[in-house]
């Protein structure tokens, strides 16, 4: 498997079948059934310009249902297919099995809930470098004649040290990480890995970067507070060993750069590296090395700039829509190296300033965190932030040329926040009105199914988004998130819950509710961010002619959908319904259109058991919830159900075992 451009990517290995018996090796099935079939199927692979897989690379494959079906399949890639070292068929049990992919293959590698995997001590050669990394992808499936894709990712960490070899005449002979772990375990049922075993001395591999820059490159496992020592020998047998001053930690799926020179008196004696996703080695970004002014702090990108700095010119930041909650701001400076610079508003006009450093080409503007006074990005542990630093940035970003060294914020932005250079006397709201913002309106409504979102597009006013032309049922619920992600921007309600039309309300991030709608109707969803305000306007209506709302709205009644003569039950059995439950709906939505609809259960004949119709084109997926008011949204949810799939064998009810989170579907 090629290393070098594959590092920021996501493998998928689609895994092709048609439900059919297992039968013994080398035995065709009677009936037509057919086997299961494994080939290579890239996506996600926008940095990358190699193929994932090389010619004899093996993986491993498992089907797991209450016991593994399939135990290490093994599967070859073979002119341009990846084949299987015998025929292996389904079952024809239409039940979800958890399949499970992994590299390098291993013929110790049958199935279990915990993997134990070793990286090679000596990752001097390219070969075992490579069979070092582990890749792992876990999803669950049905016997089925449609492609499954299976998303492998990185589950160990990498490190990769640039070296200034300054020594005269001598040329570097090895790379060692000493007192680090190389055995981990890898928990097959949600993908966790840990470090096992004793520390010990890992011998990396030479690698070449782009632009070329000597380097050393190695895998270990994941690692949390680990203090190793860094040893570099040259071929005469020199040695120099290099040690943190401060305890780091080494992330599943991340990859730890640093930089470290070498010279004859050897007055460099640390090195800190710096942590980020796992990329290319053409895209790796390296810390600052120590005499050059810092302090690069441990888990976290980038560093504070010590000691006087020369600059060459002033950058100006117009923070816009970043200007609030005591956020400040830092700018993140590289080039022929790299530096951070607070910015100030010294005349306090709103507009933030910082010289630029001697030789730097290129920034990031930070929002940051007011909680931390020096610069620093998120640390990360255990594939969690766990302290956020660094609330927003730009993308990287040519510096500014004066007199247009005056960056203005226009747009949160999807992941990184947008925005264009100009003069001081730029005016950024007209010719930026009509453009999509990277914020969207996603919801139950037919036009989203929580699934699809409706782009929020800037206006004249400076801050203020809107979607227009949405239509709703009463009842259906709202939130505003980054397109396509729960992970950036989530907003929702606040005090109200239950949005009546023509009026604007205080809104929150994260953790906020759902926003529903109390009666029919296409709106235009204004969100003003500086303010944190949804207005839900009727269509057409100006959202300046919108009044506040203080309190909930009345809830709309249950609206039922067409439904079938189909009809599925529910019983809490033992458990119970919860504080204020007061009545049973069921949730139901369909993956092909990515739609969903609610239904409220009766209970007809008084024997506690709840029934439902399945609606017209939702007969696949359903979550059974008791829920308190009129309205059927995921406000009113009290509790609810895992998500289920609808039996097609004839058995129609659902009884709780024990709680919410277990149950049995039988014939009733």
């Amino acid at each position: 498997m090629k290393f070098g451009k594959l590092f920021a990517m996501l493998a998928m290995v689609t895994v092709a079948t048609t439900a059919c018996q297992n039968e013994p090796e080398g035995i065709t099935p009677e009936g037509g059934a057919k086997e299961i079939c494994v080939t290579p199927s890239l996506v996600n692979f926008n940095r990358a310009t190699d193929t994932a897989f090389e010619e004899g690379d093996k993986i491993g494959l498992h089907i797991v249902t209450e016991t593994p079906w399939l135990n290490n399949a093994l599967f070859t890639y073979t002119n341009g297919a990846l084949v299987g070292a015998r025929a292996n068929y389904w079952y024809t049990e239409d039940k979800v099995s958890t399949v499970i992919g992994y590299y390098p293959y291993s013929s110790n590698g049958t199935y279990q809930e915990k993997y134990t995997f070793s990286v090679n001590a000596d990752q001097g050669t390219y070969a075992k470098y490579t069979a070092s990394d582990l890749m792992v992808a876990i999803t669950s499936a049905k016997p089925t004649s449609e492609a499954i894709e299976l998303p492998f990712k990185h589950v160990l960490s990498k490190v990769v040290i640039t070296v200034d070899n300054q020594l005269n005449g001598e040329q570097i002979d090895d790379v060692w990480f000493a007192e680090v772990y190389g055995n981990a375990t890898l928990n097959l049922t949600d993908g966790s890995v840990v470090a096992t075993g004793n520390k010990g001395t890992i011998k990396a591999a030479s690698i070449s970067l782009i632009p070329e820059q000597p380097a050393w490159a190695l895998i270990l496992a994941p690692q949390v507070d680990v203090t190793p020592k860094l040893v570099v020998t040259t071929v005469s047998k020199k040695q120099f060993t290099f040690e943190l001053k401060d305890a780091v930690t080494f992330s599943s799926g991340k990859v730890s750069t640093a930089h470290i020179t070498l010279t004859d008196d050897s007055i460099y004696t640390d090195f800190t590296p710096t942590i980020s996703d796992w990329v290319g080695d053409n895209e790796l970004q390296f810390g600052q090395n120590p005499e050059e002014g810092g302090n690069e702090g441990g888990d976290n990108e980038g560093g504070n700039t010590g000691g006087e700095v020369i600059t060459d010119g002033t950058l100006y930041l117009h923070p816009g829509i970043w200007n609030d909650a005591d956020a400040w701001f830092a700018a993140y400076f590289f080039g022929n190296n790299d530096a951070t610079m607070i910015m100030t508003d010294s005349d306090n006009d709103g507009v933030y300033e910082c010289g630029v450093p001697s030789g730097m080409t290129n920034v990031i503007f930070c929002r940051m965190n007011p909680q931390w006074t020096e610069f620093s990005w998120n640390k990360w542990e255990n594939d969690q932030i766990t302290e956020q630093h660094v609330w927003n940035q730009t993308e990287d970003l040519v510096i500014g040329i004066e007199p247009d060294n005056h960056f203005f914020v226009t747009g949160w932005g999807t992941e990184k926040s947008q925005g264009i250079w100009n003069n001081s006397t730029y005016d950024p709201s007209a010719d930026l009105a009509g453009k999509e913002s990277g914020l969207g309106v996603v919801g139950g409504f037919s036009a989203s199914g929580w699934g699809t979102d409706i782009p929020l597009m800037t206006t004249t006013t400076s801050g203020l988004l809107v979607a227009k032309n949405i239509t709703f049922n009463a009842g259906e619920a709202f939130k505003i998130r980054t397109v396509g992600s729960w992970d950036q921007v989530n907003i929702g309600a606040s005090a109200i819950s239950i949005a009546e039309a023509n009026k604007y309300f205080a809104v929150i991030g994260e953790n906020a509710g759902d926003i529903s709608v109390v009666a029919a109707g296409t709106y235009d969803i204004y969100f003003d961010q500086n303010a944190m305000r949804v207005y839900l306007m009727t269509a057409g209506t100006p959202y300046t002619e919108a009044v506040e709302q203080t309190a909930n709205g009345q809830e709309a009644e249950p609206e039922q959908p067409e439904s079938t003569e189909n009809t599925i039950y529910f019983s809490v059995g033992n458990v119970s319904a919860g504080s204020g439950a007061t009545r049973f709906a069921a949730y139901f939505w369909n993956t092909t259109t990515n739609t969903n609809t609610w239904a409220s259960m009766t209970d007809s004949d008084g024997d506690k058991i709840y029934e439902v119709n399945i609606p017209v084109g939702y007969g696949d997926n359903v979550i059974f919830c008791s829920m308190k008011g009129t309205g059927n949204n995921w406000n009113n949810k009290v509790n609810q159900t895992s998500d289920l799939i609808i039996p097609t064998d004839g058995k129609n009810l659902y009884t709780l075992s024990g709680s919410w989170t277990s149950g049995s579907w039988k014939t009733k």
